[in-house]
């Protein structure tokens, strides 16, 4: 569970990614060649293209990488929870779902 806790996400590794590659591309346009600001355009290019359609070519790469989702790591979560009985002890009633995010 511990693991899970401290997997990251594919959203959190573009994050990163992109702005090591951007302020990496700052660094060395400033310093060395103004060439190397087309780095941090292009990134940003890309994250803007997340924002806007939900995919950029990156993404691609992160999950063959074995980068996953939120989503598919809370569900890998609740998944143990449940193996491991966390929920058992919950009322079968119409109180259940509080009950549930009471537990959460």
């Amino acid at each position: 569970m511990q693991a899970l806790d401290r997997e990251w996400d594919i959203e959190c590794a573009l994050e990163a990614n992109a702005a090591s590659l951007a302020l990496a591309g700052v660094a060395l346009g400033a310093f060395l060649d103004r060439r190397f600001l087309i780095l941090p355009a292009l990134v940003t290019g890309f994250l803007l293209q997340h924002a806007l359609q939900g995919w950029c070519p990156p993404l691609t790469f992160f999950r063959k990488c074995g980068f996953r989702t939120a989503a598919e790591i809370d569900q890998e979560r609740y998944a143990l929870k449940a193996l491991l009985g966390d929920f058992a002890a919950l009322p079968a009633d119409a109180d259940r779902a509080r009950a549930v995010l009471a537990v959460l």
